[in-house]
């Protein structure tokens, strides 16, 4: 438990750092604290069968409080539709303007938006940081078949949010 609990706190920080206003108004733990919050009531009526099952519960609670705080800021002006899936696969840039709450909480909810298979790679390997080869492990399918789910809810994630700014 230790291990999956560190591993939230880098991700939950990780996801922090990479929208500046909410990082000054919330902290890691902040974040860490609401998902561990969501997770051990949803835990209550629920017993995962297996590690991905309990990963994608887990991914699906930082999701939501990702989202919750992303709405509780209040919307801004739209700055870049894209920015947060640059950020997916690549490290942040200093040159790149920030991601406006408003697109940081449609990317989040775009997610919850796509088919379980796709969800399902986007938790594992943005979420949780797997790898490829971790996250194709993990879920016993071929590791050309997560780079395709990858990509595929890469694209969708973007239709998504381009629908929402139409």
């Amino acid at each position: 438990m230790q291990v999956v609990q560190e591993r939230f706190r880098i991700l939950a920080h990780h996801m922090l750092n990479r929208y500046q206003r909410i990082r000054h108004l919330e902290d890691t733990d902040d974040v860490l604290q609401r998902t561990w919050l969501r997770l051990h009531t949803a835990l209550k009526s629920f017993r995962p069968e297996s590690p991905h099952v309990f990963f994608a519960l887990a991914s699906k609670h930082m999701r939501w409080v990702l989202i919750d705080l992303a709405q509780s800021y209040g919307r801004e002006n739209r700055e870049r539709i894209n920015a947060e899936l640059e950020l997916m696969t690549s490290p942040p840039r200093q040159d790149s303007e920030p991601l406006t709450l408003e697109h940081w909480a449609q990317v989040h909810a775009a997610v919850e938006q796509l088919p379980e298979e796709e969800r399902t790679v986007v938790s594992l390997l943005y979420y949780q940081g797997l790898t490829q080869e971790a996250a194709s492990d993990l879920i016993g399918i071929a590791v050309r078949t997560v780079k395709l789910r990858w990509q595929t809810a890469k694209l969708n994630i973007s239709r998504f949010v381009k629908e929402q700014d139409s």
